[in-house]
């Protein structure tokens, strides 16, 4: 028979939920709470945190009340002691004495919420009894690891990510029905009456005037002009202005029974007797 040195592994939720870096008060005997700071040496590593540091402590004050900057400067009176566990796990303690702000009793360490803000500074959120003497009663923040953390950020990306393909796809469907409104607003002006000649209107002008007397009284769209005189799947289109450039072409070759009505950020309409613009008379 025999027996061999076996490692034992934590398998526990609350060790493999744990941050790297807790908060407790420590009291001893009558004396006021000590506030202490522990970080596990991977937090300490990703830091870039030395035994031989010095840090200056920040106090969170207002809706930043219950947290805490530890920032290494060389002028800053603070060190962290490295120290073992009873069961043998090493961490870096910061000791931050007595805190008036806070209450004054024994809390055992619990793990919190931390976030590196620079190469410099790590900010970390206190246990929840920091609430009692929170003027504000801010909110907490759940305490949450570094991997669960980024893995959340990321789900609400890709969430919103999935919203806005979901909105580009919905706009895309909506310009297909306004293509499909506009193809069918031009197959009609194939039975349009040919206009006068003396009007001398070019292609573009007199398409563009046909759909206007199509629909008599009534507002043409800028999109629906430039989808007739460019098409609905053309690869590169002009800038939208070149419609009003059209539109003050052709409206000095009406006759003065006719006009060319502008509804401004809408479209167009024409007014007036139509019939003066056709070759022959239309019933």
């Amino acid at each position: 028979m025999a027996f061999e040195e076996i490692e034992i592994i934590e398998t526990s939720s609350a060790s493999s939920h744990h941050t790297g870096v807790s908060a407790g008060l420590v009291k001893v005997r009558k004396g006021k709470a000590l506030l202490k700071i522990n970080l596990r040496p991977h937090v300490f590593k990703e830091m870039g945190f030395s035994e031989a540091d010095h840090f200056v402590p920040m106090l969170g004050t207002g809706e930043d009340f219950g947290m805490i900057r530890l920032q290494k400067n060389k002028s800053g009176k603070l060190r962290a002691k490295l120290r073992e566990a009873a069961h043998g796990a090493k961490y870096f303690c910061i000791n931050l004495r007595h805190r008036p702000e806070f209450i004054d009793r024994a809390e055992k360490a619990v793990t919190c919420q931390w976030e590196k803000i620079d190469l410099t500074t790590i900010e970390i959120v206190l246990p929840e009894w920091t609430d009692e003497t929170n003027p504000t009663k801010r909110k907490r923040i759940a305490a949450e690891p570094p991997q669960v953390a980024a893995g959340r950020r990321d789900a609400e990306r890709m969430r919103q990510e999935a919203e806005e393909a979901q909105r580009r796809r919905e706009e895309r469907e909506q310009r297909g029905i306004e293509s499909e409104m506009r193809k069918v607003v031009a197959d009609a002006l194939k039975d349009v009456p040919e206009f006068k000649t003396e009007l001398k209107l070019t292609v573009a002008e007199a398409d563009i005037l046909g759909v206007l007397a199509s629909r008599h009284g009534k507002l043409v769209t800028r999109d629906s002009l430039m989808t007739l005189v460019y098409g609905v799947d053309a690869d590169e289109l002009p800038e939208d202005k070149i419609i009003d450039v059209w539109i003050s072409k052709i409206r000095p070759k009406l006759p003065l029974s006719v006009s060319i009505e502008t509804i401004r950020g809408q479209g167009w309409r024409l007014k007036g007797d139509v019939k003066q613009l056709y070759a022959a008379v239309v019933a």
